[in-house]
């Protein structure tokens, strides 16, 4: 039976069409383009001067903290980034919805703030690099829950991305001014994340002033909060899984190498993983597209997804090419000449450039809309487990290299799965 059938009047149709209609649509994905990519570039941007100011060593140190960070982030964030936004843009239009969702939201953030933070604590602080500098902790539990407090997902669900566009850019703003005036030695490493949190937390403090205006205040129910972390555990597992091969790695590295050698795989890394940052856009501008096309049966989805695919295997081409050929001018114009041994880790990183922009499209355009949720969370949980494992064969023998080769081994594994899903996918439908 054709999907479409189930909804009588054209009450498919109708639904389909609605999100593309207008300019609401091109102004919210380019409003949510603008928001991922301050959150992405103003890092970026102060990499020379930190680069130069820190050293290898220094800078090592910022990076295995930071990753950490984000590790504990993605607990903290526990996939309502995907989760609650989902739920939040049906109900909407609902103002008592909105406030209930977004007082148990924040009410779960905050209990499992409390949990992780102490976990880390008690855990953590007898690791070598925290112990000599205590302060880095403390810097990355700041840095994690200023991430956690963001609010961009309640408002990416109402379709208003004018305050969460605003909180950011005014955090990456303040953030960055601060860090250029007053990281200026190697010992200054600490202030970099705990500026960065300082920073996020004041402006999630507006933004979430802003939601409650236009909501109400609701107290949370321990009942919705329980509930709320037991729904969300299937995305908080498929995102936390990506997230040890993505951003993961330097803390891995910081348990089996020195700093120095986290400083300078760390630096290759944002260098490599910039370049194919150009698909995402693309992939999240197109994936409502592909969705509804796919959901009604349409042949368009296949021809859709399958220029995606090119486009973006031959951008993550360009990229990988661009890191191979020019990494000793990158790394000596980004880095600095301290850094001259990520010029290797940066050729072998290049590779991820292509895999990581076709990952991308296999899962926002071919298995997402296909309903291969389950195959998606599986592959990343596996490549997440994987990339532990070959970090502990490779980066204790190679070091850094042996990381970066860890981390290319497991996304090439990701993309021979989501390429067999979706081979015996359409086996199946044939």
């Amino acid at each position: 039976m054709n999907r479409t059938s189930r909804l009588p009047n054209g009450g498919f149709r109708r639904i389909v069409r609605a999100p593309f209609a207008g300019k609401t649509l091109i102004a919210n994905t380019l409003a949510l383009g603008f928001v991922q990519g301050v959150n992405y570039i103003f890092p970026l941007l102060l990499i020379p001067y930190l680069m130069r100011v820190l050293g290898p060593a220094g800078w090592g140190l910022v990076a295995f903290s930071q990753a950490l960070a984000q590790i504990l982030y993605m607990c903290v964030e526990y996939g309502f980034q995907l989760s609650a936004t989902r739920e939040l843009a049906a109900h909407r239009d609902s103002r008592e919805h909105r406030a209930v969702i977004l007082s148990e939201v924040n009410a779960a953030k905050f209990v499992l703030l409390c949990v992780v933070a102490t976990a880390a604590i008690v855990t953590l602080r007898a690791n070598p690099h925290f112990h000599s500098h205590p302060l880095l902790l403390l810097s990355a539990l700041i840095w994690m829950a200023g991430q956690s407090a963001n609010m961009g997902w309640f408002y990416q669900a109402i379709e208003r991305l004018r305050p969460a566009l605003i909180a950011d850019l005014s955090a990456g703003l303040i953030s960055s001014a601060a860090i250029l005036a007053l990281v200026k030695r190697p010992e200054d490493g600490w202030k970099v994340l705990l500026l960065q949190g300082c920073a996020s937390l004041g402006t999630a403090a507006f933004a979430f002033c802003w939601a409650l205006v236009g909501s109400g205040v609701v107290r949370p129910a321990w009942s919705g909060i329980v509930a709320r972390l037991r729904s969300g555990r299937h995305v908080f597992g498929f995102r936390f899984a990506l997230g040890i091969y993505s951003f993961g790695n330097p803390f891995i590295l910081g348990w089996l190498a020195s700093a120095t050698a986290v400083g300078h795989y760390s630096g290759a890394e944002k260098i490599a993983r910039a370049l194919p940052l150009m698909v995402y856009p693309l992939a999240q501008a197109v994936f409502p597209r592909v969705s509804r096309h796919a959901y009604a049966g349409s042949e368009k989805a296949n021809r859709i997804a399958v220029i995606a695919l090119i486009v973006a295997a031959s951008a993550g081409l360009l990229g990988g090419l661009t890191a191979l050929i020019g990494a000793p001018v990158l790394v000596r114009v980004l880095l600095g000449d301290r850094f001259r041994a990520s010029v290797q880790i940066l050729r072998v990183l290049s590779l991820l450039c292509p895999l990581v922009s076709m990952n991308t499209v296999l899962a926002y355009h071919w298995l997402l809309p296909r309903f291969l949720d389950a195959s998606l969370t599986r592959l990343t949980v596996i490549g997440g487990v994987l990339n532990i494992c070959f970090s502990l064969l490779f980066a204790p023998r190679f070091g850094a290299v042996g990381m970066a080769w860890a981390v290319v081994c497991t996304e090439a594994f990701v993309f021979a799965g989501y390429m067999v899903v979706l081979s015996a996918r359409f086996r199946a439908s044939s």
